[in-house]
C-alpha cells in the first residue's frame, strides 16, 4: 500500500497508509469524558483573561482591522492570536480557527470576520494541547544539519545551523534573528577568551511581568560558571521561556550557531 504523501516534518499518520487508518473503528470514549469537560471548562471560566490586543497595520486588506491579541486560559497559560474585524459591518456572531498540524504565520483574509486565528505559537487551546506538534517539539526534531546558512552581511563569519535558523525564523511574533545578531555582536570580546573559542554554552531566558517580557541573554565557558557575557533586554516578544544555543568553530576563522542537540 502506497503511503500519504505529506509536507510535515514529523509522520502524521503514524506508519499507516490510508487504506490502513480508513479500517480503524472509532474508540468508545471513556465513562467520564463529559463530567472531565464540563469541569475543565467551568475551571477555565474562572480563570481571569488579562486581555490585550494590538493594532497591527494592514494596508493591503483596508477593509479589515486586524489585531494582535493575548489572553490568559486554563492553568495561567498565555494565549495569541490575530483577530480580523471588517470595517462599518455589525458584528452578530465569529469564528474561530485553529492552527493546525503545520502552524499559522498569519490570518487568512478570505474568511469573512471577525475571525479569531490561533497561532502554532500557541498551540494550547483552553489550555489542552490541541496541537501534535508544539514549537519545542520541533526543535527536538533537530539532530544534525544539512548545511550552514549567513544570515546578515554584518556578520559574515558566523553561520546558523538548521535548528539555529528554525529559532531565527520562529521565535517570536516577528522571529528571532535579533538574538542571533546579539550573539554575533558579542564574538569579539568571546573569542578573546581561549576557552570560548571552542564552544560557547548561550541561554536566553524570558521572564513576564505585568504582561510584558524581558530577558537575559548569557554565555559561559562550562556550566556551573558566572557568565563571562550577560546582555538585559529590556523587551522581547520570545516565545519559549528559555532556550540554549551553543557556538563552536567551523574553522580558524567561522563560527556557527547551533542548537545543542545539533552538536
Amino acid at each position: 500500500m502506497a503511503a500519504i504523501v505529506h509536507s510535515f516534518p514529523f509522520d502524521p499518520t503514524y506508519g499507516y497508509s490510508l487504506e490502513q487508518l480508513l479500517q480503524i473503528d472509532v474508540p468508545s470514549g471513556p465513562c467520564d469524558l463529559a463530567d472531565f469537560w464540563e469541569a475543565t471548562y467551568t475551571e477555565s471560566r474562572q480563570t481571569p483573561l488579562r486581555l490585550a490586543s494590538r493594532r497591527i497595520a494592514c494596508k493591503e486588506q483596508p477593509g479589515l482591522e486586524v489585531f494582535e491579541v493575548e489572553f490568559d486560559s486554563w492553568g495561567g497559560r498565555r494565549i495569541g492570536a490575530w483577530l480580523t474585524v471588517p470595517h462599518g459591518v455589525p458584528i452578530e456572531q465569529g469564528m474561530v480557527v485553529g492552527h493546525g498540524y503545520g502552524g499559522r504565520e498569519g490570518p487568512d483574509f478570505d474568511l469573512p470576520g471577525p475571525v479569531l486565528f490561533f497561532e502554532a505559537d500557541n498551540p494550547e487551546l483552553q489550555g489542552t494541547n490541541m496541537s501534535l506538534i508544539d514549537k519545542q517539539s520541533q526543535l527536538d526534531q533537530f539532530t544534525g544539519t544539512d548545511g550552514y546558512i549567513r544570515w546578515s552581511p554584518l556578520f559574515p563569519r558566523m553561520a546558523l545551523t538548521d535548528g539555529a535558523k528554525f529559532v531565527a525564523d520562529n521565535g517570536g511574533t516577528s522571529g528571532a534573528y535579533w538574538l542571533m545578531d546579539a550573539i554575533a555582536s558579542h564574538q569579539p570580546k568571546a573569542l578573546k577568551d581561549e576557552r570560548l573559542r571552542e564552544i560557547q554554552f548561550w541561554k536566553l531566558t524570558v521572564t513576564e511581568k505585568d504582561g510584558r517580557k524581558s530577558a537575559v541573554l548569557a554565555c559561559r565557558a562550562d556550566s556551573g560558571e558566572k557568565p563571562a557575557i550577560i546582555q538585559r533586554i529590556e523587551y522581547t516578544d520570545f516565545d519559549l521561556p528559555e532556550i540554549d544555543l551553543w557556538v563552536g568553530p567551523m574553522d580558524e576563522k567561522h563560527f556557527v550557531i547551533m542548537l545543542p542537540s545539533e552538536y
